[in-house]
């Protein structure tokens, strides 16, 4: 998973069932909604309205809890995030999420969702 220029997230080679299934959980967490959905590069990619990745009066509470939420949904369907990575160096968005995944998800009450700043580029 990917975060893109100040409004994008695309999910790379993930099962089509997860991005159904993540789709009504974006549009949940993020109160301007989904402006668009397209396919890009091999990935299945989300345009929200509005921008979740530039910092606002309220925009950085906004962000966390849509990646919290992401996270969680992921989590539940057995994807672990594994490791965060910085492939781009642009400035805004870029940062990638590669997750993995796990043959029945662990228990939720093990895990704490946390979403720092650093981890979704808004810094």
């Amino acid at each position: 998973m990917s975060l893109h220029l100040t409004d994008r997230i695309r999910f790379l080679q993930f099962p089509v069932e997860v991005v159904d299934a993540i789709r009504p959980v974006v549009a949940k967490a993020w109160t301007e909604g989904i402006q668009e959905e397209r396919s890009y590069g091999g990935s299945h990619e989300i345009k929200f309205r509005g921008y979740p990745w530039v910092v606002t009066n309220n925009g950085l509470v906004l962000a966390q809890n849509l990646m919290k939420e992401v996270f969680a949904c992921l989590f539940s369907m057995g994807w672990i995030l594994h490791q965060p990575v910085e492939l781009c160096k642009k400035g805004v968005g870029g940062d990638t999420l590669v997750f993995r995944k796990q043959p029945s998800p662990p228990p939720a009450s093990l895990y704490v969702f946390l979403c720092l700043p650093l981890l979704v580029g808004l810094y």
